[in-house]
């Protein structure tokens, strides 16, 4: 089922609705209330129409980004630039699949997000979680490793753990250096929980001089990576991670 959320029952929206429809897909309408939007569980992808006083609505701009941080759901945001820069004060860009600005093709748009959603539905990608307080890293990350796996966000420690308490990732690669709780404040308690303590960890560090190698490898992760390396080389690590799982039989 893919969710349609908008202020009013516009043209634009009863259009992609009835595209999704004649595409073989599940389309169903709500308001910006949350207590609607709780109503819905476990859509495959939410499509938000930003017209309006779209502004007005943090309560529910706010539960969204909670949902899409927690189940990594294809997001597409529907609008004007002005529209959609509104949207992105609260919902950062990093959770956003694809913006469509006003005026598009509507044909041509859903098309791309089926396509984006099929790919994102692939029932064999491997589960990561980065966490990172950075919003430009996770975007990064997310860009670079979206297409093989599953890449889900938490941009804090915290966040982290309210994610884990739902769901298992295949791979963890966590920030060493975040404020509040750090990299070896979470990887302590992941090692202390009888639940997540064979999570495998990778350390993402900004750090490569001696010191902080060394007391990055005194904490037994499965690997580091230097968050300078650039994408070629993040992704070939975490490739070479998952293929020497699958040669060790895990």
């Amino acid at each position: 089922m893919i969710l349609l959320i908008a202020e009013k029952d516009g043209f634009l929206m009863k259009s992609m609705s009835d595209r999704l429809i004649a595409q073989g897909r599940k389309a169903e309408v709500t308001s910006f209330d949350v207590a609607s939007l709780k109503t819905f569980k476990d859509p495959e992808a939410v499509v938000l129409f930003a017209d309006g006083d779209v502004g007005i609505h943090d309560d529910a701009l706010i539960y969204i980004k909670d949902k899409l941080m927690d189940n990594n759901i294809p997001f597409f945001a529907v609008g004007q630039p002005d529209e959609i820069e509104v949207v992105t004060r609260l919902i950062p860009d990093t959770l956003i699949s694809k913006t469509f600005v006003r005026p598009f093709n509507a044909s041509e748009a859903v098309e791309e997000m089926i396509a984006y959603i099929s790919r994102d539905r692939t029932e064999d990608k491997k589960k990561i979680l980065v966490v990172d307080d950075s919003g430009v890293v996770l975007r990064d990350i997310r860009a670079w490793l979206g297409d093989k796996y599953k890449v889900f966000m938490a941009d804090s420690g915290m966040k982290a753990l309210q994610f884990l308490a739902k769901t298992i990732p295949d791979l963890i690669l966590l920030d060493y250096e975040m404020p509040l709780m750090d990299g070896r404040q979470v990887l302590e308690l992941l090692k202390n929980d009888e639940d997540f303590k064979k999570i495998p960890v990778i350390f993402l560090t900004g750090k490569n001089d001696t010191d902080s190698v060394r007391k990055v490898l005194e904490l037994k992760p499965d690997g580091y990576i230097l968050k300078s390396s650039g994408a070629d080389k993040i992704i070939n690590e975490v490739d070479m991670f998952f293929l020497r799982q699958k040669a060790e039989g895990v």
